[in-house]
């Protein structure tokens, strides 16, 4: 670079200034290159105090420049190094798109069920086949149904079928009725009562006015065994165990009466719904036979 001749200011070497600022810059950002440039100032004493204001800063936009450029150059430098490369998307080939959903996975959860189901079917068929009127059995049912309630489902539950004070009046009956009686015998009972609610020809189609018309069943019992709650359940879920009686008595029973159908082992007679003629209007049943000691329920 020429040295610069102005009027009355001595010439400037540039090239050794220009030098001087290029190893400054190398150590330092444009702030601190600033700082040194100042000190070297100082340092070249009254050559630097001819300097023309404009000339000063000219000279410090080209450094700021440089710096810039030199940055820019390094991070090429860098990309160019690491071989950094744009990212690259490529197509996915149609066959290999899945689908929203997994038929694989769909076939495993049917397979599953199904196995699941037939274990089951094995399960209830075996039960069933063994099946008897009693707390035991009915609990290995409740169980076995139960296990496979997330699969199969359950069977409807008397809460969804009568209300709580039905159910605590159903209750409270059985066992009066049949307190400290078997499993079956309470059972026996309970469907004595749901044959009437079933018959609403001829009885009430309420539960509580089934078992609150005058002269048929006693419920004043309040504490209620478990058994008697299951007995009424499984009375509920199963095929009556009467035969279809409507009537039952715990005096002698008329084995005479064509109506005549079994005694159980808590000394109920039961009889099926010709037993007696019974007047809805009024609410009173009228025995066949004319005793009315005989009819209980």
């Amino acid at each position: 670079m020429s040295s610069i001749e102005t009027s009355n200011k001595p010439s400037i070497d540039y090239e050794e200034a220009m030098d001087m600022l290029l190893k400054s810059m190398e150590k330092s950002e444009v702030f601190q290159l600033r700082k040194h440039i100042t000190k070297m100032v100082l340092g070249v004493g009254a050559v630097l105090l001819v300097f023309d204001i404009s000339i000063m800063g000219q000279l410090l936009t080209i450094v700021e420049n440089m710096t810039s450029m030199k940055e820019n150059v390094g991070v090429l430098q860098q990309l160019a190094v690491q071989d950094v490369q744009p990212p690259v998307v490529e197509s996915i080939p149609d066959e290999e798109v899945k689908p929203a959903v997994d038929i694989e996975d769909f076939k495993e959860d049917h397979d599953q069920m199904v196995t699941i189901a037939q274990e089951y079917y094995v399960a209830m068929n075996d039960l069933m086949d063994r099946q008897e009127c009693t707390e035991e059995w009915y609990l290995e049912y409740k169980a076995l149904v139960d296990e496979y309630a997330d699969t199969i489902g359950s069977p409807d539950d008397l809460t969804q079928v009568f209300t709580q004070d039905e159910l605590n009046l159903f209750y409270s009956c059985v066992e009066t009725e049949v307190h400290g009686g078997s499993f079956a015998s309470k059972v026996n009972v309970a469907n004595v009562i749901l044959n009437r609610l079933n018959n609403e020809n001829r009885w009430e189609n309420d539960l509580i006015r089934v078992i609150t018309s005058p002269g048929q069943f006693t419920y004043h019992r309040t504490n209620v065994e478990d058994s008697t709650k299951l007995a009424v359940e499984y009375a509920y879920q199963f095929e009556d165990t009467t035969q279809g009686a409507e009537f039952f008595n715990s005096g002698e029973p008329n084995t005479n009466s064509s109506t005549y159908l079994f005694t159980d082992d808590a000394g109920h007679s039961f009889y099926s719904g010709t037993q007696t003629n019974y007047n809805k209007d009024e609410n009173e049943i009228i025995p066949v036979d004319g005793d009315e000691e005989d009819s209980v329920g």
